[in-house]
């Protein structure tokens, strides 16, 4: 076993620091991982677990359960993170926190216990804790529900620059939980949160202004351009919804001026982070052919995609695109034809309703019955 040496410990800690923007440090996850394999290379026990919980978690990296038990075994080998916290070390009483929080490293899940630990770390001035702790009163986890105790909690980790706090205590700001509703204090700490990489304040940034109308300001054209600026924030790192929602303004042509290019770049970028109904948008653009060179192979392909999800428009979409053969093989069988056609005549419905729900396949969840799903298809429209 290697041994723990102090430069592995600044690197871990520097680790730590990026991957959660503070001390000076800016939010770098990659710099954080680099650092951290560093670290655990060097056998870094707190580098190990923590590469444990980002690989469980899929943070920074692939999800990955094997090698996460992998770097948990490795770090409880070293007695980390229990007998490190046990002697008083605030990041491993933190990572204990954490241990029964989700449940990890056989630890039973258990908030009260997780609390504890959040407890000693955050009296030591841990921000991490300490969020998790008002994150622990705002949802009544293993606490009685206590806004005002949340927003405390919050406010000490807002106060050393933790993103995550800054955007908890802007939520509370903005809704009056806990503190006073105020919309410019919620406002300026989304900002701080969002410049340092929080995408759900960006996102919520751009929600704001993207209401400027219905909230009786003047400035519409300036506020939309914040609308505007705040989506593409948040979309950059990583929010598929703002990714979404910035793709249909471009569309839409009302609130912003119609750009199909951009249109089209954003649907794209939200289907890239796993946005459903974007994969059904970026299909009617292969078959308009906005913003990409129109194919109906290519959006036979996003609308299955989607179809296969459970969405009712990409499922209606395609059963046209298999009518049509555009993009995919229509249906030769006069059988089939007949029987749609009598299905057609027995519930009233269009002829194409039925191709939808007979020649596209339609997924369900797992759990539903048969009757649940005949009940789904007989009342899809």
């Amino acid at each position: 076993m290697k041994t723990t040496n102090n430069n592995s410990q600044n690197i871990f800690i520097d680790a730590l620091d990026y991957s959660r923007g503070l001390n000076g440090k800016p939010l770098d996850m990659q710099k954080a991982l680099e650092l951290m394999q560093k670290a655990a290379d060097d056998g870094h026990a707190g580098a190990l677990f923590r590469l444990g919980v980002w690989h469980w978690g899929g943070i920074a990296v692939l999800k990955d359960l094997p090698k996460a038990e992998e770097y948990f075994e490795k770090a409880k080998a070293q007695g980390y993170p229990k007998k490190q916290a046990e002697s008083g070390d605030m990041v491993a009483q933190s990572e204990m926190g954490a241990c029964y929080a989700f449940g990890l490293v056989g630890e039973s899940q258990d908030y009260q216990k997780a609390n504890g630990w959040y407890l000693k770390a955050a009296n030591k001035g841990c921000a991490f804790s300490q969020n998790n702790l008002g994150a622990s009163y705002y949802h009544g986890f293993g606490v009685d529900k206590d806004l005002k105790t949340a927003t405390e909690w919050y406010a000490k980790s807002a106060e050393k620059g933790f993103y995550n706090a800054l955007h908890s205590l802007g939520v509370c700001y903005e809704n009056g939980e806990g503190v006073p509703k105020n919309t410019k204090k919620a406002l300026e700490l989304y900002e701080k949160a969002a410049n340092i990489g929080q995408s759900n304040s960006a996102f919520n940034l751009g929600n704001y202004y993207y209401k400027c109308d219905k909230i009786g300001n003047a400035e519409i054209d300036r506020l939309y351009g914040e609308c505007e600026k705040w989506y593409a924030r948040a979309a950059e790192l990583g929010n598929a919804q703002a990714a979404y929602n910035l793709a249909y303004l471009y569309d839409e042509g009302l609130e912003l001026k119609q750009d199909f290019d951009k249109m089209a770049h954003y649907y794209d970028l939200a289907v890239k982070l796993g946005h459903i109904e974007a994969q059904y948008k970026l299909g009617i653009c292969y078959i308009r052919g906005e913003g990409v060179e129109k194919c109906h192979k290519t959006a036979a392909m996003w609308l299955t995609k989607s179809a296969e999800q459970g969405l009712a428009d990409a499922q209606y979409t395609l059963a046209q695109r298999y009518e049509q053969g555009q993009g995919v093989e229509a249906s030769q069988d006069e059988e089939e034809e007949r029987e749609l056609q009598t299905q057609a005549d027995r519930t009233g419905r269009p002829q194409k309703l039925i191709i939808e729900l007979n020649k596209v396949k339609i997924f369900f969840p797992i759990s539903w019955t048969d009757e649940q799903k005949q009940t789904y298809k007989e009342n899809m429209l």
